[in-house]
């Protein structure tokens, strides 16, 4: 099963449209979770996180399931200050969790990022060194 957060399905997003089309919207995962989309063997009664007062799904499939972080382009590089919060508030619901990544990222001569062609005020070593940092903190 595929859910995703409804926020990574709103108009102009770069989620894939079979991802959207096969997967289910899942409300409040992100904001509970910190992930984008839940890859699970388990079906979600009703389509809820909630399963009572207080209580998720998610002790159920802990383990069983893959968490992700969406990023594409500059939202990655918008992220770089808040990316090591989400892995520690994915990190509470998964044990490895994925951060996804799409879009062409280099470093230029003046070594700043370059993200699909245009060159940004984001040093490299801020990029990379985030990326290094969801690793070694357990992100995959």
């Amino acid at each position: 099963m595929i859910y995703y957060d409804p926020t990574e399905a709103r108009k102009g997003t770069n989620l894939a449209q079979s991802v959207i089309d096969k997967g289910s919207p899942l409300p409040t995962l992100e904001t509970l979770t910190g992930g984008d989309i839940l890859l699970t063997p388990f079906p979600i009664p009703g389509n809820s996180i909630e399963s009572g007062p207080g209580k998720t799904v998610f002790s159920n499939i802990i383990g069983k399931s893959f968490l992700l972080q969406r990023k594409s382009g500059n939202d990655l590089l918008q992220s770089i200050p808040h990316l090591m919060d989400v892995l520690r508030r994915m990190r509470e619901w998964d044990s490895m969790p994925w951060l996804a990544v799409s879009g062409l990222f280099w470093k230029s001569i003046n070594h700043k990022v370059v993200q699909d062609g245009y060159e940004t005020g984001w040093h490299f070593h801020s990029y990379k060194g985030v990326l290094d940092a969801w690793q070694i903190a357990g992100g995959r």
